[in-house]
């Protein structure tokens, strides 16, 4: 194995169905530990976890629904009055970030905002275009969810993630997955029920074009996690982890 280390924080949906968290992927890529997603329950699973926020370099976000984008803020701030954090941190997503941030942190915290204790980059992601965060090579693709919702190719230590974030089927799940070493993919419904969601059902019919090597489920609803035995995919749990 490599050095390349996914940690499960959060693997449910808005909810918390079947008592799991909100979703949060903690990346750690050599010396650089990265965020995926920032759901409202990240602190408290980063604390269950024996995490020190002051280590992250950086946060990926894929869109700006609650469960996947609050916890930024409540993150924000915890390394404000609670780690003393100096450092700069990068603050990465779809086009709109920087206000979504902004917005939510006054509507939550509006008696600490602004406070320019340590610096933040904000760095926004149009589609199909390769960034470098934190020495990570990240190519967002569009995904069929909100507006703004990306997936993302994540490509370090010689290895190559795809996460689907929120989506319904579209053609471009095959880009995002084409050979990647690990697709991460939502899976909220067991047969279809959801417009703007992925099934199990799909997945699996799907699956010959996705061409990942290793495919694993999260952010699953309940029907998912009753059929779990039937399910030919590891489903991640909370606290699970990943090396590549």
């Amino acid at each position: 194995m490599g050095s390349l280390r996914l940690l499960f924080l959060g693997t449910g949906d808005y909810a918390n169905t079947g008592a799991r968290a909100n979703q949060s992927i903690w990346i750690q890529s050599q010396d650089t530990n990265v965020l995926l997603e920032c759901g409202p329950t990240t602190l408290l699973r980063m604390q269950q976890e024996r995490l020190n926020p002051n280590e992250l370099q950086a946060v990926l976000i894929t869109h700006f629904h609650g469960d996947h984008f609050v916890g930024i803020v409540f993150l924000d701030l915890a390394l404000t009055l609670d780690w003393n954090r100096q450092k700069s941190i990068v603050y990465a997503g779809p086009r709109g970030l920087q206000n979504h941030f902004e917005q939510t942190y006054k509507v939550c915290y509006g008696d600490f905002y602004p406070n320019y204790q340590f610096p933040r980059n904000f760095e926004e992601y149009s589609p199909k275009q390769t960034y470098n965060l934190e020495g990570m090579q990240i190519f967002p693709i569009p995904m069929k969810h909100k507006k703004e919702s990306l997936g993302y190719r994540i490509q370090t230590q010689g290895k190559t993630i795809a996460f689907t974030g929120d989506t319904a089927w579209n053609d471009d799940m095959i880009n995002l997955s084409k050979d990647a070493d690990l697709l991460i993919t939502e899976c909220v419904d067991y047969q279809k029920t959801s417009k703007n969601h992925l099934s199990y059902q799909e997945l699996k019919e799907h699956s010959a074009l996705l061409g990942a090597k290793k495919i694993v489920l999260t952010h699953v609803g309940k029907d998912v996690l009753e059929n779990r035995s039937s399910i030919q995919w590891d489903i991640m749990d909370d606290g699970k982890e990943i090396l590549l």
